[in-house]
């Protein structure tokens, strides 16, 4: 998109009607639409500019990590977002989100371990002195009995039960 022109773009998805999404660092986000591109900056609700990660919920609703917090669209008319300083999301830039079923999310951040966002909105938080290698979570995988995740001092595997335990409190 000609709006983009002299950022670089630092992430692309495909969500599931097909749609491209590119994430740049500095003019936000944007989305290939069938009239042409849209794009979300601060303007329109982003915490950030910066984007890092990008990913398509099961629910239809895109997430959207940047260097000051996270951010839901909904539908394309609605942007919801989680920042450090608002609603306890850990510091530092999002770099991993992955979404489940459930309507729980799961937010890695570079040095602020990792953030799980509830179905009600409400934040908790996960980091080294509590089993996580590194406080830097730069990719998530979740698989059926495990979930692992890579920062700067390796590789954590955690079991998928005790993340939840954990995560419920």
């Amino acid at each position: 998109p000609k709006e983009a022109t002299g950022f670089d773009v630092s992430v692309v998805q495909e969500d599931t009607q097909g749609r491209m999404w590119l994430g740049t660092k500095g003019a936000g986000v944007f989305v290939q639409t069938k009239t042409g591109w849209h794009q979300w900056s601060m303007k329109q609700g982003l915490p950030d500019t910066h984007v890092h990660s990008i990913h398509h919920a099961p629910d239809g609703t895109t997430w959207v990590g940047t260097q000051g917090g996270a951010a839901r669209i909904e539908r394309e008319e609605r942007v919801r977002t989680w920042t450090p300083e608002e609603d306890g999301l850990a510091p530092g830039t999002v770099r991993a989100i992955h979404a489940q079923a459930s309507g729980d999310v799961w937010i890695g951040t570079y040095g602020g371990g990792l953030s799980r966002i509830d179905a009600s909105g409400t934040v908790r938080r996960l980091t080294e002195r509590a089993g996580l290698c590194d406080d830097t979570v730069s990719s998530l995988l979740f698989g059926e009995q495990w979930v692992w995740s890579h920062g700067n001092k390796g590789v954590s595997r955690i079991a998928l039960e005790q993340l939840e335990a954990w995560s419920q409190g």
